[in-house]
């Protein structure tokens, strides 16, 4: 159900949807999609058996965003969708428009359980004890290609975290749901993603209200989105403060933002050839940004946020990465890495450490090069052919069949990595892609997903260097543990 009623007639239209829009209100970017375009969106990443984050963002959530940087940081690895009357006034503040659709886990939920045409695992984690089983009970009967694998309520405790984690992961969860209200469902879902082997979905009270125990507002209500009113009627101690006493800093903050994007320095207008790129297309800009009230606070909001996009990367597929390129190595295949800008940087130090790193122990040496390096053969390609193509005819000159060929690209989408990829999927390659933000094209072209769920560049690249050296560290332990020479201090050269 669509939440468009009376209420709308303050707000602007719609916007007319274009593929992967995004819209940052404050700490939080949130995607520009439709029920259907949502629904979508998880039911490939369900099938994709990816480890991704879904989240819903509405007034109280933005409000303890803004306060808690930890919350912030999950919500930059979670896909978000908007929730609530309060994010579509921020929005239509500052981007002079709604969103396309209101979505909430509630009716999101029962959408997307009703879209699938197979068979799907689900998990349940929240709630107090006993309404997640009956929940699932009542999800079973509404949605026959369910199949619950697994339920627990949500109080339990930091120690048990881990056996639930492994017990998700024995169930073979397509899809895990966790309602535990934020920010614990959104903090514990950034931190378990990637080794649940599941899609989550945060999904606040819904467990609540599919079992009985909490009544929805009558359609009408919902309808002139007043189920925050409804339902404050009902808690009126708990919920007060959450949505009367959160509007005004709420307000306050949004309109600051825009504020604040008035002051900005407006360019004069110049040759169409020579005009710089608007501020939104920066590239800088698109970066979710820190606490900056210190350094120490920007610090710590930079590690929390480096580490749990870490923890999105699909360990499975970075297993599968090692396998390829050990496989490679012993057959006398060749690893190449190719990269833009920060990632050629990673490209570089990444076959130093494959090559050099890796080396002893009687095991065959990983031969790998950086397409990157070679500045003469480099800048002649550029020069002759076009910079789109110097890395796709690198590839076609030296590339063979069995190859490796390791694309680093932040944003997914840059041309030459794209159209190497290609190259090298037509003369047989394997190719391991290293993405960000939400992957662009490489995800699908790529062999190997290594994606990490973050939208920052920085962030990106500091955690594609990390699983880089992740890669031939664990390579050479495993190496070191299978030596017959005993590892590695049986090579000389490693003796210094």
């Amino acid at each position: 159900m669509s939440y468009r009623g009376a209420s709308e007639f303050a707000l602007g239209p719609p916007p007319a949807l274009r593929p992967g829009q995004q819209r940052k209100i404050g700490p939080v970017t949130f995607e520009v999609m439709d029920r259907q375009a949502a629904v979508n969106d998880i039911k490939a990443a369900v099938d994709a058996r990816s480890s991704r984050v879904f989240a819903f963002c509405n007034m109280h959530t933005f409000n303890t965003a803004r306060r808690l940087p930890s919350l912030a940081a999950a919500l930059a690895q979670a896909t978000v969708f908007n929730d609530g009357l309060g994010i579509d006034i921020a929005s239509n503040i500052i981007f002079g428009s709604k969103f396309p659709e209101n979505l909430n886990g509630t009716d999101l939920t029962p959408a997307l359980l009703d879209s699938f045409e197979r068979q799907v695992s689900v998990f349940l984690v929240g709630s107090p004890p006993g309404v997640a089983q009956e929940a699932a009970e009542a999800l079973a009967r509404a949605h026959p290609l369910v199949r619950i694998v697994g339920t627990r309520h949500g109080f339990f405790t930091d120690a048990e975290s881990d056996p639930l984690v492994t017990e998700i992961r024995a169930a073979h969860a397509d899809l895990l749901l966790v309602g535990m209200g934020n920010p614990r469902q959104e903090l514990w879902a950034s931190q378990v993603a990637a080794s649940s082997g599941a899609v989550v979905l945060c999904v606040g009270a819904y467990f609540d209200f599919v079992a009985g125990r909490v009544a929805r507002a009558p359609l009408w209500v919902r309808q002139a989105r007043c189920e925050w009113l409804y339902r404050m009627a009902l808690e009126p101690s708990r919920l007060w403060r959450r949505y009367i006493g959160g509007a005004g800093p709420f307000l306050y903050s949004v309109l600051a933002e825009k504020r604040s994007q008035r002051r900005l320095p407006m360019a004069r207008p110049q040759d169409p050839s020579s005009q710089e790129q608007p501020l939104n297309e920066d590239p800088r800009h698109r970066n979710q940004r820190f606490d900056h009230s210190s350094l120490g606070a920007f610090l710590t909001d930079y590690a929390n946020t480096l580490r749990s996009a870490l923890l999105t990367v699909d360990t499975h597929a970075l297993d599968r990465a090692r396998a390829v390129i050990e496989e490679a190595a012993a057959k006398g295949k060749r690893i190449f890495a190719i990269g833009n800008g920060g990632s050629s940087a990673i490209a570089d130090h990444l076959c130093c450490d494959l090559t050099k790193g890796t080396h002893g122990g009687g095991h065959p040496i990983i031969d790998s090069s950086s397409m990157t390096s070679n500045m003469a053969l480099y800048s002649a390609i550029a020069n002759d052919y076009g910079f789109d193509k110097v890395f796709s005819t690198q590839i076609a000159f030296v590339g063979r069949p069995g190859d490796v060929l390791i694309a680093i690209s932040s944003s997914g989408k840059s041309p030459n990595i794209l159209r190497a990829v290609s190259t090298a999927n037509e003369l047989g390659i394997s190719v391991i892609g290293l993405s960000g933000f939400d992957g662009g094209a490489l995800r699908e072209a790529a062999h190997v997903d290594l994606h990490v769920a973050v939208k920052n560049y920085g962030i990106v690249e500091d955690a594609h260097q990390a699983l880089m050296h992740v890669l031939a560290q664990y390579i050479t332990a495993h190496r070191d543990l299978a030596s017959p020479l005993g590892g590695r201090s049986a090579t000389k050269e490693f003796a210094t």
